[in-house]
């Protein structure tokens, strides 16, 4: 038998064993998460610990085009304060608020948006002044899971403990895969972490961005990482210290490096020149 035939005819002995791996290897990729997989979506992978909405009453869901996008904060009955990132580009009809609400999935209060004011300095590849006021058609009525929570007029020490809230987000949720996906994910979360010191901060950052030195110190403060911090969260969540807001999340790195939140005291001005039309 010539070298060439034996090949052949090997090939085709071996030819059921290959197709039966291929089989199996199939019906692996396509079954269940084992439940080793489901445990690993737990509280801290979303970022935080479950919370209620009557603890974190300022919170705000904003979708766009029917689709959650970020969340905010209530900045008044009448606006809701958010990232400027979340908002720009997009048609005013397009934007809703939800508050009220402990789930994502939970009615609440819903809100037609009537106007978006993009901060005056946003620039979408720079970090800084990363904030929008949307304007409420309707204003909101206040209740236990409904308040708005004033602007801190100054930013609290390095190391002291902040605390963000927020829902996971829809990016974060595909990272993660279907096992994490639907009731955890999409139930109010609240993550204590401390603040970082600006000057370690930007000197972390400017090795990814092109950063100005003072106005990345002067309009944004950083939290360090702490368990998640503020990695699955949407942007725009609101940061807050003794009940007073303090920073709105503009860019998060999951624990890889501090998140960065606009610094609210330093844009008091803007936000109360702005919250009078």
């Amino acid at each position: 038998m010539s070298p060439r035939l034996l090949i052949l005819v090997l090939q085709l002995l071996l030819l059921p064993s290959i197709l039966a791996q291929e089989r199996k290897k199939g019906k692996e990729k396509n079954k269940e998460p084992s439940q080793d997989v489901k445990m690993e979506c737990d509280n801290a992978t979303i970022g935080g610990a479950p919370t209620d909405i009557t603890a974190v009453p300022w919170q705000a869901a904003i979708t766009v085009r029917d689709r959650d996008k970020c969340v905010g904060a209530i900045y008044s009955m009448n606006y809701i304060l958010t990232a400027a990132k979340c908002v720009n580009g997009y048609k005013v009809e397009a934007i809703k608020v939800q508050v009220g609400t402990t789930s994502r999935n939970a009615n609440g209060t819903v809100v037609s948006v009537c106007d978006v004011i993009i901060h005056t300095d946003f620039h979408p590849k720079h970090i800084e002044n990363n904030l929008a006021l949307l304007k409420l058609c309707n204003p909101l009525q206040t209740s236990d899971k409904i308040k708005e929570i004033p602007v801190a007029k100054h930013v609290p020490a390095d190391q002291a403990v902040v605390t963000a809230s927020g829902w996971a987000s829809v990016r974060w949720m595909k990272l993660l895969g279907e096992a994490c996906l639907p009731e955890l994910a999409l139930e109010l979360h609240k993550s204590e972490v401390r603040v970082y010191n600006t000057n370690k901060c930007t000197e972390v950052w400017k090795r990814w961005y092109k950063v100005d030195n003072n106005r990345f110190k002067d309009l944004v403060m950083c939290t360090g990482k702490a368990g998640k911090g503020a990695c699955s969260f949407d942007m725009g969540a609101p940061l807050v210290f003794s009940n007073q807001l303090v920073g709105i999340l503009s860019r998060c790195s999951c624990s890889e490096r501090p998140d960065i939140y606009s610094r609210l005291p330093t844009h008091i001005k803007w936000l109360e020149d702005n919250s009078k039309k």
